[in-house]
């Protein structure tokens, strides 16, 4: 991904219309195009864009705006689509006179979700297999070197025509992906639009790839109405359709469009930032015609998030256990329902592209109606500039820059130890009660005064030391008393009994290494020992990366001495329950679907592991192929609930679910 479209000069932005010339403004708008149609790394928000856009129409018209945005890359096989792939023009949603006056011009019309994913188009081959194509520059796009596995190859249906449709990353997805990335130390994902994106054109194959989801909607090279397409779709394509809904009147329509999107909004499926009105006449494209950027036949129709304002009280650097991330503190305000007062930034260049300053009034918004996010800065109040730490918060170290993340690169860093420390005690690794962030500061300090690191030493010993803790040793922590100290040193004797394989290794807390590695290992080698034994030979980075997940650099990790190291030192605190090896494991299985939903005794890695262990899957939303709804009340009248039991979805509870696969 290229980093020059990631920085754009805060003063200019703030003061475009002001103090840009023509030629910047348009030179601004073509790489606002390119960043988020071709790098997938949006440099401002919609709302900056469409602003920006619109101003510049407004007062020298659209002639240089009459294309489609977007390139191809030199990395995939270039492909000329037959026919133009075009986006929608737009209609807001609070321009209730255009709104019924889009739906009039276009009637009768059907209603779609505007899903807010990457445009794939699939070509077919004469053998049965397609050939899936990004959307580019609307005529030239790139073949994708790989796709969601299902989709690949030989298909039993065969289209006769392009198809189009969505690729995108499902909410559930998308956080069940963030989870094991920070059980590994990695970044995690912005958003899940982006998410996809890095997934999709990953030159190698993604392990998160089988996640993504192709939702189609349109057939290429001809024009029928949109029933006639969607029924054709659902005949000669192994593709899933987006589901369309119709209105008897177009006021009907218009009055209804704000609770369509709010339906698909809220059952979660798909994410969605608009809704797509389309005719349903034969030959629209005929009889609408179509400008350079858009067709005539459809409009989308886009929310608006205002936000809300609030003051930006400073920057905090948080360090990480690989990474110091700047975190917005503000002045509580509420956003939907819930209270908000810190936001993540996610990285330096956001805050010099916003120009966030001290004590300024700034507009939030919770992106997909979930994560807060600052979009604006609404006034700035002559607050100091923020300034980038040159050494570590922590440690005084000098940091490092990985593009535009900073990183503390001293391994024994106190705050890096303790978050390590933190993250092999949290309840999806080793489970270990009572041992808080906090006191995970504590014991790190103790340890390393009573026992400083020797000079060769790995700093992972004075992690690991932490599970051969005693009650004595507790007592010499500040706020420790005799029972909290001995519940304390129980709660680690206990967490270190029979850990299995999965999380033996997750406990390694090396970067990259979580809990998938772990099963993956865990299913291959069943124990630790043999791990060890199979890692530490010649040929192991070659055949680890032969194991479905593995890639190269996770390979790495995994054939390193460090890694053997710190699973010898574990050795000496934990007990490894070696999991059964089974040839062609559950091979003729049938897999099963379940939704997790609601709050529950463990978090919901817990369940997900014990679901993904059986050979089964965890999917976001109820459907008629749904086998189970877990959630803590079978009773409950939920719209989760209230579908399952209409589509014959048996209910059962966390309790139920962990005794159903217990041996």
């Amino acid at each position: 991904m290229s980093n020059t479209n990631k920085d754009i000069d805060a003063e200019k932005f703030k003061d475009m219309v002001i103090d840009m010339t023509r030629k910047e403004r348009l030179e601004l708008i073509k790489k606002a195009d390119i960043a988020y149609y071709n790098d997938d790394a949006p440099i401002m928000s919609d709302a900056e864009y469409d602003k920006l856009r619109n101003e510049y129409i407004a007062e020298f018209g659209n002639e240089e705006l009459n294309y489609v945005p977007g390139n191809t890359t030199s990395e995939f096989r270039p492909f000329i689509h037959t026919e133009p792939v075009s986006s929608l023009g737009k209609v807001k949603e609070n321009d209730t006179v255009k709104v019924l006056a889009a739906v009039e011009k276009l009637w009768p019309v059907v209603l779609e979700p505007k899903i807010d994913g990457l445009t794939v188009v699939a070509y077919p081959n004469e053998d049965g297999s397609y050939n899936y194509v990004t959307r580019g520059n609307g005529d030239q796009g790139d073949i994708l070197p790989n796709f969601i596995s299902k989709y690949e190859g030989i298909q039993k249906k065969n289209s006769k025509y392009p198809i189009r449709g969505e690729v995108f990353l499902g909410q559930a997805d998308f956080e069940f992906i963030n989870n094991v990335l920070e059980s590994e130390g990695e970044q995690l994902l912005a958003n899940p639009r982006n998410a996809a994106a890095g997934i999709l054109r990953n030159k190698e194959r993604s392990r998160w790839l089988d996640r993504l989801q192709y939702l189609t909607y349109d057939v290429l090279e001809v024009d029928w109405t949109e029933d006639e397409k969607i029924a054709y779709i659902k005949k000669h394509t192994p593709f899933n359709t987006v589901k369309v809904c119709q209105f008897d009147t177009a006021q009907e329509t218009a009055d209804n469009i704000k609770n369509v999107y709010n339906d698909y909004l809220h059952k979660g499926k798909i994410p969605v930032d608009g809704v797509v009105i389309k005719t349903n006449q034969e030959n629209s494209l005929q009889r609408y015609g179509r400008t350079g950027h858009h067709p005539n036949n459809a409009v989308a129709w886009k929310v608006e998030q205002t936000g809300v304002i609030t003051v930006l009280k400073d920057i905090e650097w948080q360090v990480g256990r690989k990474y110091i991330t700047p975190v917005a503190i503000m002045e509580p305000v509420s956003i939907q329902g819930s209270v908000v007062e810190k936001a993540s930034v996610a990285n330096i260049s956001i805050i010099n592209r916003l120009g966030l300053t001290k004590n300024a009034k700034i507009r939030m918004i919770k992106a997909n109606e979930i994560i807060p996010q600052i979009i604006a800065v609404e006034e700035d109040m002559g607050g100091d500039n923020f300034t980038v730490p040159e050494v570590c918060p922590c440690c005084g170290t000098e940091v490092k820059f990985d593009n535009d993340r900073m990183y503390c690169p001293n391994e024994a860093c106190k705050e890096k130890l303790a978050q390590n420390l933190s993250y092999i005690a949290s309840k999806k690794v080793l489970n270990i009660k009572g041992l808080s962030i906090e006191t995970c500061r504590k014991i790190i300090n103790y340890l390393l005064e009573k026992n400083p690191l020797a000079e060769n030493a790995s700093s992972f010993n004075a992690v690991a030391d932490c599970l051969g803790l005693t009650k004595d040793d507790i007592l010499n922590l500040s706020g420790f008393k005799d029972k909290s100290a001995e519940k304390l040193a129980e709660s680690i004797i206990q967490a270190g009994k029979e850990v299995s394989t999965e999380k033996f290794v997750a406990a390694t807390a090396m970067t990259g290494i979580g809990l998938m590695a772990g099963g993956i290992l865990a299913k291959k080698y069943g124990s630790v020992e043999e791990i060890i034994k199979n890692v530490t030979r010649a040929e192991a980075f070659e055949e680890l990366q032969q194991l479905d997940g593995i890639g190269s650099e996770t390979a790495k990790a995994l054939s390193s001495d460090e890694f053997v190291s710190r699973l010898k030192i574990l050795s000496k605190y934990l007990t490894n329950k070696a999991q059964e090896i089974k040839e062609n494991d559950d091979e003729n299985k049938e897999s099963l679907s379940f939704v997790l939903t609601g709050k529950m005794e463990q978090p919901r890695s817990y369940y997900e592991e014990i679901i993904n262990k059986a050979g089964h899957k965890v999917v976001g939303s109820v459907s008629k192929n749904t086998a189970y709804l877990v959630i803590a009340d079978v009773n409950s009248t939920s719209s989760k609930a209230k579908k399952a039991r209409e589509v014959g979805t048996k209910l059962i509870s966390p309790d139920e679910l962990v005794a159903m696969f217990s041996n």
